[in-house]
């Protein structure tokens, strides 16, 4: 290898060199000219590209102003639109208030005497109402209260006391609550509350009594196991489940009779009433 190197080398004439160096200048030049003519065709192609895009953006602009110069004469169309139909609007109102002013007058001038009216008609209502309530009450209690002592003996109770309208109070005398009823023994107390139609109001309000029958027992050294039940003659059935679900016997008129309402399996009256 070594030997046939420098046969090649002593083999090269300065006129090959030079010959080979022309060749590769000539090459440069041809390659430089072919760049120079594609950098111009692509200038040109830029020009032009940019030409078409300032023609179409100068289009646009112009398409944009008329667009803009429109827009800006609907608008103003429409505010003067809007003027004249606010001006006809405020001249309509002006007009219905004053109309509104006089039957407004007229009107109170009525009123006052239909409230003068009405105000009597309602005195005397509530008279009558009052006198009814207490009447329907009454009459629900006899239907009901009555036959509850037996009803609940037979169910293994064995209360020997009925007592109706019963009043609590505390030490002071103040009136911690009232009792429609109440049944006794010797180890349980069931309160009875009466409505007519009860309803899940009625029910949360029992709970409160019982919670504070229960502190005025306890403050009597009263250990006796403390039971409620809520009655009355139109009972909606979901408000039966209501209460038995708050710890409560139902009670329902059946025709003249008095019926407790079977509970679901595994009910227990509640006696925990806690504060």
């Amino acid at each position: 290898m070594g030997e046939e190197a420098i046969q090649y080398e002593r083999g090269m004439t300065f006129e090959k060199v030079w010959a080979a160096f022309d060749r590769m200048r000539a090459d440069d030049e041809f390659r430089a000219r072919e760049f120079e003519r594609k950098m111009q065709e692509s200038d040109q192609a830029f020009e032009r590209s940019r030409q078409e895009f300032d023609r179409k953006m100068q289009e646009s602009k112009e398409a944009d102003e008329r667009r803009a110069q429109e827009f800006d004469r609907k608008m103003q169309e429409s505010r003067e639109a809007f003027e004249l139909s606010r001006q006809k609007s405020e001249r309509e109102m002006q007009e219905l208030r004053l109309s509104m002013r006089e039957t407004d007058r007229q009107l109170r001038l009525s009123m006052r005497e239909t409230d003068r009216q009405m105000k009597e008609s309602a005195k005397r209502l509530d008279k009558q109402l009052g006198r009814l309530g207490n009447r329907i009450g009454e009459l629900v209690e006899e239907l009901l209260v009555p036959d509850t002592l037996a009803k609940f003996n037979a169910m293994g109770y064995t209360f020997t006391k009925i007592c109706p309208n019963v009043t609590i109070k505390n030490k002071d005398g103040k009136e911690l609550a009232e009792i429609d009823f109440m049944l006794e023994n010797g180890d349980y107390v069931l309160v009875g509350e009466v409505k007519l139609q009860p309803n899940a109001y009625d029910v949360k309000d029992h709970v409160e009594r019982m919670k504070k029958i229960r502190v005025h027992s306890d403050e009597r050294n009263d250990k006796r196991k403390l039971i409620g039940a809520v009655a009355g003659a139109l009972f909606p059935e979901d408000v039966k489940k209501y209460a038995q679900a708050a710890g409560f016997f139902v009670i329902t008129a059946a025709g003249e009779d008095v019926n407790i309402e079977m509970p679901p399996v595994g009910w227990e009256p509640r006696t925990d009433w806690i504060l």
